[in-house]
Parts: C-alpha cells; structure tokens; sequence
C-alpha cells in the first residue's frame, strides 16, 4: 500500500509543479503581450540570428553527409515558415511551438485579437 501512496504523493507533486509552471508562462505571456512591437522585434532578431546560426550548422550537417540536402531544406523550409507566423500573430515565441500552441488561455486571447 505505500507504493500506492508513493505513487499519489509524486503525482500530486508532479501536477502542483505544472501548475506552478503553467501560471508563470501565462503571467510571461501576458506580460509579452503587453510589450511595444519594437520591443517584440528586439526579440525577434534576436530569434533570427539564431535561426541563421541553426541554419549553417545545417548545412554542415549536409556538408558532412550526416544529413540529405533535401531533408535539410524542407527542415529550413518549414522553420522560415514557423518564424513568419510567430512575428506575424505576436504570440510569445517560447509558447509558439506546435505542441504548446494555445496551451493557455492568453495565447488563445492573443491570436484572437
């Protein structure tokens, strides 16, 4: 029977930490929302110099044979077009991946508006 309550304690624990997690993010992105676009774009320069950097090590990959060349510019092809749409809905761009997208309420309001 103590397995069993290992087993709540844990997962109880487990559910508060994601709860905890999920209000900062919604505080964060109710914050970003609240930011000027020249701040948002600071940002996202910030995400393009990076994506630049991801790009060439790549293209490395190719360079290397570790990677095909069309794989990679599919891979290229798609991120270009994830980081169109997350500077044009303004969403917050650590939210902004698939698999969160409209996770929390804020971000749901955001791409409403």
């Amino acid at each position: 029977m103590a397995c069993a309550t290992e087993k709540d304690t844990t997962k109880a624990s487990t559910d508060d930490e994601r709860e905890k997690m999920r209000e900062k993010m919604e505080t964060s992105i109710k914050k970003w929302n609240s930011l000027k676009t020249a701040d948002k774009e600071k940002v996202y320069k910030i995400l393009e110099e990076r994506e630049a950097a991801d790009q060439k090590l790549l293209d490395q990959l190719v360079t290397l044979g570790v990677m095909d060349q069309k794989d990679v510019s599919e891979i290229k092809m798609h991120r270009k077009e994830m980081m169109d749409d997350l500077k044009k809905s303004g969403m917050f761009p650590l939210v902004g991946q698939k698999r969160h997208r409209g996770s929390c309420d804020c971000q749901k309001e955001k791409r409403e508006e």
